[in-house]
């Protein structure tokens, strides 16, 4: 994967002060450079400026990460990088990349892939060897959260009895199913682990916790096992949301044995933890809750790879479907010249000939406008329809994309872009790199931040033309709590993608647990990311073109539906919030509390934090799944998801199957009926099987929770 990523600002200056007069152009390096053909070129004006002696380690980490740090993984120490390099790993070449000093994370031989933590100078020292392919930087990860039954321990989950589990002929509790969930912590904060009693032991992949704060109130059993701990020099502390989601299993499937694997900071560390929590810990339900920025939207990467197998042995996935609600785009690449052809075009500066055209009519329409409230951080996640290069899924790109941001619908001389990411892919006959474009932008960039108006532009550099492009916009909300907006030009707003949209995984969208109406009905969150199927005009099915090492698939495409399922969000538990607000239980007073008045959700009612987004939703659904299993023990994981998706309630708004809400929302005594019945299986995920149904684009979402940083 090869980027090139330049701010062009009048006075660009490295944080520590140095005037870097720093050429930022495409022609710096030669073609013969190897950093041209080996890097990540969002890294080349800073090893450029530290070898010409403009800039130290420190100096050009911080200007990089000041940049594009909300996309990017992160580490403790200031100065490291999380790198994936490419390479035919060998013990010789792992000698080698050691010796220039970068800490190798994980090394996987299937994948082609060595991940690293390394400064500047460490990773100038391994663009140099030969074994090495290329080297990227990691993208980020996005964790997606933003009385009653299922009351265990001191506080209830909501989700029970919404979910029907409160009529159950028998009191099934989960006994005899252990269930898995990867995301970022289970012991990092204080609010766990600061307790006399707390004890882990043992080492990965058979770490056992007891004692902890949560397991002493009940709301965790008295031990759990850990196949993998958050990495907190790599990763950073953890927030816990891992504790959260094994909460809301144990109210719901209180027998459940629990694991737990921490999803670590690349796709191959993911997919390696997915694999360990069935191997290791026997699980046959996982729930995950995080989705990697470099996840192939148009075939199976690692960690739908790593699901498809446990699906293989018996394992049920449930993964949060997003919180991106509508802020998507898909179409064919459109040039607003339309006799462009296949060889290179200008893109330092572009001339404007090869920008797509957005369908959204007016005098420019190759200018999509975003509109960002002050305060507001944009992330544009870009991919087309190539197989990609890197985790040795296939040859590579044979086309390259240009993304520009401007703020004004301009490319004149003074115009110059607030963003500029260019791809040096392959081109038609010569594949390499990967087909993805991912940066973001905040809107404090030059200081005092206000409501503005940035403009997207996609750019054909070379290659093939007719590519399907698909592009997610992610931000995290203005000062005054509003959202983004921008047309969409009649296409669809489509934002789930990667392993939520695989045929082995589930995905769940969320609903509030305490939406249904006098009517019944029942209305999805507003930001629950849009799929796409269900005979949806518009919305059509997600198209799948590849195979796990880059064949096109037979009859390609293959088209998906996603989501899968919808289960409610919203729900307490004892310790974690999602940093919208909540209610802090008074010390030896469970019914009182007192308001945290820097925070702005509703509480739950009963004043305990309050767990908002799909990462709630997805555990709920894996908890009820649980359920089912020990009704019916010998059940497949085709037929538990196939009973789940045809019980589903699918009185919802619209009324399900639609690509918000999937099949409906989770019912488990009709599902438990369900598997009563002989099963017919089908493909659950295949477009074609599904019934037509209509469904309309909801308005922009005006609220969703936060985006943590990861």
């Amino acid at each position: 994967m090869r980027f090139s990523f330049h701010f062009f600002c009048a006075g660009l200056l490295f944080a520590s002060g140095l005037a870097c007069a720093l050429d930022l152009s495409w022609d710096i390096l030669p073609e013969n450079e190897p950093l041209a053909h080996k890097l990540d070129m969002r890294l080349i004006p800073a090893i450029k400026a530290l070898r010409a002696g403009q800039a130290n380690d420190a100096d050009g980490a911080r200007e990089v990460k000041r940049r594009h740090g909300r996309v990017l993984a992160q580490t403790a120490k200031a100065d490291e990088f999380v790198v994936r390099a490419d390479a035919h790993i060998t013990n010789a070449l792992l000698a080698e990349i050691g010796r220039t000093g970068a800490v190798i994370t994980n090394s996987a031989p299937k994948w082609n892939t060595v991940s690293l933590r390394a400064t500047l100078s460490q990773i100038d020292k391994l663009s140099r060897i030969d074994g090495v392919r290329f080297i990227t930087l990691q993208a980020g990860k996005r964790h997606l959260s933003n009385q009653s039954g299922g009351w265990v321990g001191s506080c209830p989950n909501e989700a029970f009895d919404v979910m029907n589990l409160n009529n159950l002929p028998e009191n099934f509790t989960g006994a005899g199913v252990t269930v898995g969930v990867l995301s970022d912590s289970v012991t990092d904060t204080i609010q766990v682990n600061a307790s006399a009693t707390f004890s882990s032991t043992g080492s990965a992949p058979n770490i056992y916790i007891s004692g902890s704060i949560p397991q002493n109130s009940g709301d965790l059993p008295s031990s759990f096992q850990v196949v993998a701990q958050n990495n907190q020099q790599e990763n950073g502390p953890g927030t816990d949301e891992g504790e959260a989601m094994l909460e809301l299993i144990h109210d719901i499937a209180p027998g459940a044995a629990l694991a737990f694997g921490a999803v670590q900071a690349t796709d191959t560390e993911f997919a390696a933890n997915i694999e360990l929590l069935q191997s290791a810990a026997n699980c046959k339900i996982i729930a995950d809750d995080v989705i990697m920025f470099d996840e192939p939207f148009f075939q199976d990467g690692p960690i739908a790879q790593a699901i498809t197998a446990n699906r293989s042995a018996g394992v049920l996935h449930f993964t949060a479907a997003g919180n991106e609600g509508n802020t998507g785009v898909t179409g064919v690449f459109t040039p607003m010249n339309p006799n462009l052809g296949t060889g290179d075009q200008p893109h330092s500066p572009p001339n404007g000939q090869a920008f797509h055209n957005w369908g959204i009519g007016g005098s420019t329409p190759d200018f999509l406008p975003i509109f960002l409230p002050a305060g507001d951080s944009l992330t544009v996640i870009m991919e087309w329809n190539q197989p990609y290069q890197s985790f040795n899924l296939g040859p590579g790109s044979q086309a390259a994309f240009d993304v520009f941001l401007y703020a004004s619908p301009s490319i004149a001389s003074n115009n110059q872009a607030l963003v500029a990411q260019l791809g040096n892919m392959g081109t038609v006959g010569s594949p390499s790199g990967d087909p993805s474009q991912y940066f973001s932008f905040p809107n404090d960039y030059y200081g005092v931040p206000n409501d503005t108006t940035v403009y997207l532009c996609v750019n054909h550099f070379h290659g093939v033309l007719n590519n399907e492009i698909r592009v997610v916009l992610q931000d995290t909300g203005g000062n005054n709590g509003t959202y983004m907006s921008f047309p969409r030009g009649g296409v669809n707003g489509a934002t789930s993608f990667g392993h939520p949209t695989s045929f082995s995984c589930v995905g769940v969208g969320a609903m509030p647990w305490n939406s249904e109406n006098l009517n019944g009905n029942l209305s999805p969150e507003t930001w629950s990311s849009v799929g796409g199927g269900f005979g949806s005009a518009t919305c059509p099915a997600l198209p799948f073109y590849f195979d796990g090492t880059g064949n096109l698939l037979p009859g390609a495409p293959v088209l998906r539906n996603a989501p899968d399922l919808l289960a409610p969000d919203g729900c307490t538990t004892s310790v974690f919030y999602t940093g919208w607000g909540y209610y802090e239980p008074l010390p030896g007073n469970p019914n009182g509390g007192q308001f945290n008045s820097t925070a702005y959700s509703p509480p739950g009612p009963d004043w305990f934090p309050t767990f908002v987004g799909t990462s709630c939703a997805a555990p709920n659904a894996a908890g009820a799944a649980a359920v089912l299993l020990e009704a019916v023990p010998n059940a497949s994981p085709d037929a538990l998801l196939s009973a789940m998706e045809t019980s589903a309630n699918k009185n919802t708004v619209p009324l399900s199957p639609n690509p918000v809400c999937g099949n409906g929302l989770v019912d488990v005594t009709a599902a438990l009926q369900a598997l009563a019945e002989p099963p017919t299986i089908t493909s659950p995920s295949t477009a074609a099987a599904m019934p037509e149904a209509s469904f309309l684009i909801p308005s922009p979402p005006q609220a969703r929770p936060p985006s943590p940083s990861a």
